[in-house]
């Protein structure tokens, strides 16, 4: 995968022996584990692991570096979607495994404080980035009046997306809310995951990835969304988390995904719009496109709005959610029809598919949600016992009915064939 403006990461020895080495890390709990080496315990197997995740760390730490040094310069350093996806690999090796633990889990409160930390520098330098961006824009073109109507869109498809779909759910995790804990790992594991399937083509594939990100693109901050994804589905997190019972854990977290989705949806929507109104386009494809965008948000907020009652509305509510998916895929097939369209970031699709696809998981899938909001089937008695009571007749002679009283006639069935 792209490391920097220079190559790949399978140019470098000394990434490919240390990234080696994070991949061997993975052995090291089993090794403790089956008592292989005598004295060998969960105490030195979490420092084995972060020993041989270390020289991981220092080539990403290298990376970074190379691009201060070269902040000027458009063709030299850069930070590729490899290092976000090495992150991610190293976060979830180092983390620590259930053998590992002890009974105080002393390092809870820490690992907590990294993924939050993580996630605000992913945030912060998001929009740095952009604020470069859009100071070369200018210097580009000299007055913000010639260029105003495209920085609006761009700043409503950048940094304001990036703060509904990054800060929104990391002040839930702040709040140690389950629901937006989980909403945040899908965010982010959808970004990562795009970086490598945009790979699979030569650009003109469903995804698209900015391969190498400098400090002054439109998309920043990619590299450490790989970390938070790692460090947010860690043990710990998962023990953070406050929630009153499972059922409410995942309504929550149906409801706050398609918070999310709805919000980034709608900021989209302007932006295309802004977009049609700056290039003066007049395709009939992309008014339908507006067109459906609403009609998906309007959609998701009913679906908000339902889930206040959940066991009666559930149903209505999956079906709202799976609305809102056929619409997403033609709103994406509509899109893509046009050229200047690149193929669909990891932002896009966390709030057009996975968020959405969230919320169905949790209403459907745990087995907790499916008991408690089960409706009621109606209990007959078994074949052979008495029928039951209907008002206004009297019971019959097992229930303690009818006593000398002839029992009521039947109605005439047909005669079966």
């Amino acid at each position: 995968m792209p490391w920097d403006l220079n190559g790949d990461a399978t140019d470098r020895w000394w990434v490919v022996i240390a990234l080696l080495l994070s991949l061997a890390s993975l052995a090291i709990p089993y090794v403790a584990k089956a008592q292989l080496i005598p004295g060998f315990g969960p105490a030195e197997s979490g420092l084995a692991k972060f020993a041989a995740n270390v020289p991981a760390l220092l080539a990403v730490f290298a990376a970074i570096v190379n691009e201060l040094v070269n902040l000027g310069n458009d063709f030299e350093g850069g930070l590729g979607i490899g290092i976000a996806t090495a992150l991610a690999g190293i976060t979830l090796a180092v983390q620590p495994r259930a053998a590992e633990e002890g009974q105080t889990h002393r390092t809870d409160e820490l690992w907590v404080t990294a993924t939050i930390a993580t996630a605000s520098a992913a945030l912060a330098v998001g929009i740095v980035a952009f604020v470069g961006f859009a100071f070369d824009w200018l210097d580009l073109f000299g007055s913000l009046s010639d260029s105003l109507l495209t920085l609006v869109g761009l700043t409503l498809a950048a940094p304001v997306t990036f703060i509904v779909l990054i800060g929104w759910p990391t002040v839930g995790i702040l709040k140690r809310k389950t629901g937006w804990i989980r909403v945040f790992s899908v965010i982010t594991f959808t970004v990562v995951a795009v970086c490598l399937l945009s790979l699979a083509g030569d650009g003109s594939g469903v995804f698209f990835a900015q391969a190498v990100e400098k400090w002054n693109y439109v998309y920043g901050g990619t590299f450490l969304i790989g970390a938070a994804a790692g460090l947010s589905v860690s043990r710990p997190i998962h023990r953070a988390r406050l929630e009153r019972d499972p059922v409410s854990g995942w309504i929550e977290t149906a409801t706050a995904a398609l918070s999310v989705a709805a919000a980034a949806l709608g900021v989209s929507g302007v932006a295309l719009i802004i977009a049609m109104i700056d290039r003066e386009l007049t395709d009939p494809g992309l008014f339908i496109a507006v067109v459906l965008i609403i009609c998906s948000t309007v959609a998701a907020v009913v679906a908000i709005s339902l889930l206040h009652n959940p066991r009666q509305n559930r149903p209505i509510v999956l079906a709202v959610i799976g609305g809102y998916l056929l619409a997403s895929i033609v709103t994406v097939s509509l899109l893509r029809s046009f050229d200047y369209q690149l193929g669909m970031n990891g932002w896009e699709a966390a709030f057009w598919f996975t968020l959405p696809t969230l919320a169905i998981y949790a209403l459907v899938v745990p087995t907790s949600v499916r008991t408690a909001l089960a409706i009621p089937r109606p209990t007959y008695p078994p074949q052979g016992g008495p029928p039951p009571h209907q008002p206004g007749y009297p019971q019959h002679p097992a229930a303690g009915g009818w006593g000398d009283q002839a029992p009521p006639p039947r109605p005439p069935y047909p005669e079966q064939r």
